[in-house]
This record gives C-alpha cells, structure tokens and sequence, in this order.
C-alpha cells in the first residue's frame, strides 16, 4: 500500500495530493498528474490507479476517483489534515440531507459494496452524537473475516472514541458466537439469534437518523447462510472460500436514507433485546 518503497511510489503520492483536492475523472487526473510529470504513461498511470483501488486508498463512484476516508484515518497526520479541510462532494451532499432525503447505490458484488459503504459511513460516524447509540443489524458478520482490516479498524473505533454501538447478528451458528466472544464489550454490544423483523438479505447500520440499508440477492444470502452453518472454524481455507464468494458477481444495493421516524422505530425494539446505560438516549 501507499507509504511503501516501491517503483511507482512518486506517482501514488502524486495522485493522493492531487485528490486531496477533491475528486477527479480518470482523464482529468491523469492530465493532473502529468503536470508534475509528463513522462508518465497511460498504461503506468492506470497500473497505479487499479492497485491504489484494490488496496483502498481510493474509491470509485462511476467516473470519480476519490480518497478513501479508511484510508486517510490510518494515515494520520495527513487524514487529520483532510478531514478537517472536507472538500469532497459526498460529505457536503450526504450531511445536508433533510428528514426523507434518499439516496441509492448499486455494486458489483458485496466486497465492492464493503469498500464504498466505509467510505460513507465514516463521513456520518464522524458526526454522530455519542449519546445516541449505533444501530446494526446483519444476518451474519462475514465482514470480519473477509474486510479484517476495515473492520477492526470500525470496532475500535467505538472503545476509543466512547460510542456505543448495538450489534445484532440474525445468526446464532459458531462463527456468530465467535464473533460476539471476541468484541462483545462495555462499548459493542452483541446480540446472536436475534433478527428484530428484519430480513436476511439484509443489513442495516442507523447512526442517528441516517440510515444505511444493504440489499443482497436471495442466492448470495442463501449462500451465506449454508457457508456459516457448515463452518465452524475460520482457516485460511475457508477464509479463502468466503472471499471468493464476496468477491463473485452478484449486485448488491445500498439505499443511505435521513429517517427520524424509521430511526426511532428500530431504537424502541433494539432497547427491548439491549441494555442502555445512563447518559445515552433512549
């Protein structure tokens, strides 16, 4: 990842500067990167581009390269920096939304879905009341064997920064269990078996009123399902199966919604199943 030494390193900080700016066309950037060096080809530049996306130090949104804000929390002083200077269209856009403002999205498969869905949800955490306690749902938790570094890096987030987040798994196979032995704490609360109506093609995140819903196909759920019910371990093999199954083909859907109704709603049951300490709201 960036940060390393390799050949194309200049050309990877070129292209981190450059979209730190805000977010550009491939041409554009290219024309961009070319200022400081136009001795670059397009084959190199594109090379560079495809690795610094597999890596996620950028995202793409149709035809616009941006940083990825997981990226730049790891990064530090630079991330610190970027931040606070905001410049990216998402943020203006996704934080102004108004009581019913909606917004829907459509991936090639659930790990590109992973990817873009850190990326916005960080932009709403950051600005999330931590009096008010974080909502998940997902049927089962496959992001922390097949995204282990995003994930970690969200699940300690809610310890560091005294957030507390209630976390229900839909599932109650080892693999469930194992994951609410491991982070089940005074900041992560983690419920297994417990669904709250919802669906298993789905999966939900409320931070406040903002509401991301997660749409996958009956087949991948399916296979999901029959994935976490005949595994009880996670090695390396099925680690390797259960990539290889986000990374197949098969469209997710994201609809990122502002819901004050819908939001209290699912905070009335998941209080029923959770215990709410003092200081937060009910």
């Amino acid at each position: 990842m960036l940060l390393s030494l390799h050949s194309e390193e200049k050309i990877e900080e070129t292209i981190v500067e450059i979209l730190h700016k805000g977010g550009q066309t491939g041409p554009t950037l290219l024309e961009s990167v070319r200022v400081k060096d136009n001795k670059i080809s397009k084959e190199t530049f594109y090379r560079v581009i495809r690795r610094l996306l597999k890596e996620e130090v950028l995202n793409k949104n149709k035809s616009i390269y941006q940083l990825n804000r997981y990226w730049l929390q790891r990064i530090y002083q630079f991330g610190k920096k970027h931040i606070k200077e905001e410049v990216v269209t998402d943020n203006d856009h996704i934080l102004s939304f108004k009581d019913g403002d909606k917004i829907r999205y459509k991936f090639k498969n659930p790990n590109t879905m992973g990817i873009y869905w850190t990326h916005i949800y960080d932009m709403v955490y950051e600005n999330h009341d931590p009096k008010i306690p974080i909502l998940v749902f997902h049927p089962h938790e496959w992001l922390i064997y097949t995204r282990v570094k995003s994930e970690l890096f969200f699940l300690s987030k809610f310890k560091d920064e005294k957030k507390l987040a209630l976390f229900s798994i839909g599932g109650n196979t080892p693999l469930d269990k194992k994951f609410k032995n491991d982070w089940n704490d005074e900041y992560i609360q983690i419920s297994t078996g417990t669904s709250h109506g919802f669906k298993k093609t789905e999966y939900i995140n409320i931070l406040g009123d903002y509401i991301f819903k997660i749409t996958v196909s009956k087949k991948w759920s399916d296979d999901i399902e029959k994935f976490f019910n005949t595994h009880t371990e996670m090695d390396s093999k099925s680690q390797a199966e259960l990539s290889k199954l986000c990374n197949r083909n098969d469209e997710v859907r994201m609809l990122f919604t502002r819901s004050k109704k819908e939001a209290d709603k699912w905070r009335t049951k998941y209080k029923k199943h959770f215990y709410i300490p003092k200081g937060y709201t009910k």
